[in-house]
């Protein structure tokens, strides 16, 4: 298994997991093929307070997961991290997904929506999941997709507007514009939480990497099999078909 946080690892394959090619840097594209001595250095998005009536470089009294959610649109990408909203994608426009990441995104969810229900596991959401990963302060975590098993499913809140269990498993689908300093915390807050998998799609290298915990993970690229295990055990998908035009 490879180990980002291990030198070796990443010195074995060349350009490593979590370092900026020079090319793409140059062309200010994002790779996630790096060293994590690089990784390291990469800055974590700054934590800005977005209230409308706020300057952008105050921080505000932490606030709740409900005072969030009123705040209706924002333009880009934003989580609630300890009270805090946090920008996590500056090149998003008003929210959206490119249309790359909703296609792929379509096409892992009804491959793995269509496995559960004829299994009858559990539930599969996508669209930017809301997941609380702490509470008081809030931290409000989006995902892509989950996978929540029926017994994990009936022990949530039901009044609660986000999913307050973890999930089995989450994914999330990766383009040049996102920040992995804010992915790598993402990792560490899903497996604290109880969370078995991560599925972190690479759209732009066309590759799953499977995390089976924030230093355990598989990298799965055209002409291998992305197979469940754990609670999804027997689920497959050829990853060619994931990234097919």
């Amino acid at each position: 298994m490879l180990n980002p946080y291990d030198p070796a690892d990443s010195a074995n394959r060349g350009v490593g997991f979590f370092l900026f090619e020079a090319n793409d840097w140059q062309q200010e594209k994002y790779t996630l093929r790096a060293s994590f001595s690089m990784f390291q250095q990469t800055a974590m998005p700054e934590v800005k307070a977005k209230k409308r009536e706020a300057s952008d470089d105050e921080l505000q009294e932490p606030i709740t997961s409900e005072e969030f959610l009123a705040m209706g649109e924002m333009d880009g990408r934003y989580e609630l991290v300890e009270g805090q909203i946090v920008e996590v994608d500056k090149e998003a426009t008003m929210g959206f997904p490119s249309f790359r990441h909703g296609q792929i995104e379509v096409r892992l969810g009804r491959h793995l929506d269509e496995f559960v229900q004829e299994h009858a596991l559990g539930h599969v959401a996508g669209g930017e999941v809301g997941i609380y990963t702490e509470r008081d302060p809030d931290t409000l975590r989006g995902a892509d997709m989950v996978f929540v098993s029926n017994e994990r499913f009936g022990t949530r809140s039901p009044e609660a507007t986000y999913l307050d269990v973890a999930p089995e498993l989450i994914v999330e689908i990766i383009s040049p514009s996102n920040f992995w300093g804010n992915m790598r915390d993402k990792l560490k807050e899903y497996f604290d939480l109880g969370t078995e998998r991560v599925w972190v799609v690479e759209s732009e290298n066309e590759a799953v990497l499977v995390f089976r915990s924030p230093t355990d993970l598989t990298e799965l690229e055209a002409g291998d099999t992305l197979d469940g295990e754990g609670a999804l055990d027997g689920f497959s998908v050829p990853i060619e078909t994931l990234f097919a035009a």
